[in-house]
């Protein structure tokens, strides 16, 4: 439960940095066009599945006979990984392309597009009107390729972001500082989202079988549930740390920091950048923001 509340804490934190903090940083008038963004929407709507996801998860340990609570918590756990992956792929579209070939940024793309369905699947598989076997191998099934797809997503998240910062200073390549503090804490999110998965693998799925019956297997369960939420808060941090750290009162270069994140928030918010076909073919240019 204290995770839970740590997660609203967050939440109530982000509401007001927005309305209070990025919009000043902006220059813009405060009003519900340059509050709801889709970035500004996505990162709230993670904050606040997180926080039913931490609410409900105490719930289902407290009844964990019950399915009402595991299924409340699965649709919980969905929501907030669509949220993760596609505000992780609205901030950082950019640097992905930048370091993928076409190919597996089309296939980037379609993980992207896919991953509700994916994520949604096990709980859909908890309302289907079977038992037995039958509904073990449904519930198994859509789990694997809940997790496939998420494993697939956060490896290419990994792979661009530890290339952009291991690799641009060995190249001539010029890009906005900005793209940096995308792929410091996007590569942290994504880690930790790798993590997340195995832990809820370890804990909940086995625990949704009925399998953990023993004294150790309950306190294999019990560490696996905390691990699980300590490292959904980690991510819920670097999400809102770099929501913060591109919006944050600090120099970029000389221009002032307000007009720096201005600049930046509006190119992503417009979804207007695009990164130039000469730059992704020789990777030898500069990044050209539209």
């Amino acid at each position: 439960m204290a995770f839970g509340v740590l997660a609203f804490l967050a939440l109530v934190y982000i509401i007001h940095f927005i309305v209070f903090v990025e919009v000043r940083a902006r220059g813009t008038a405060r009003t519900l066009k340059t509050v709801a963004t889709p970035g500004n929407l996505l990162i709230v709507s993670f904050f606040f599945f997180l926080t039913g996801l931490q609410t409900t998860a105490a719930w289902w340990n407290s009844n964990f006979e019950e399915k009402l609570p595991l299924l409340v918590c699965s649709l919980m756990m969905a929501a907030t990984l669509t949220c993760y992956g596609w505000y992780s792929y609205l901030r950082g579209h950019q640097v992905l392309r930048l370091q993928m070939s076409e190919r597996y940024y089309k296939i980037c793309k379609m993980n992207v597009y896919f991953l509700p369905i994916a994520s949604f699947s096990p709980s859909i598989s908890m309302m289907l009107p079977i038992t037995g076997t039958a509904s073990t191998i449904v519930f198994v099934t859509a789990a694997s390729m809940s997790g496939f797809v998420t494993i697939t997503l956060d490896s290419m998240f990994c792979y661009s972001y530890l290339r952009q910062i291991l690799n641009l200073q060995k190249t001539n390549i010029q890009v906005p500082r900005e793209y940096q503090v995308i792929a410091k804490y996007g590569l942290i999110a994504a880690v930790t989202a790798v993590f997340i998965l195995i832990s809820f693998t370890m804990g909940f799925v086995p625990m949704a079988m009925g399998w953990i019956k023993t004294v150790p297997l309950v306190i294999f369960y019990c560490v696996s549930c905390t691990l699980f939420s300590l490292f959904m808060s980690v991510m819920g941090l670097s999400l809102a740390l770099m929501k913060v750290a591109l919006v944050s009162p600090i120099s970029f270069g000389r221009r002032s920091a307000g007009k720096a994140a201005a600049k930046f928030l509006e190119n992503h918010d417009s979804a207007s950048g695009r990164v130039s076909a000469r730059l992704i073919g020789s990777k030898q240019s500069s990044v050209v923001v539209s």
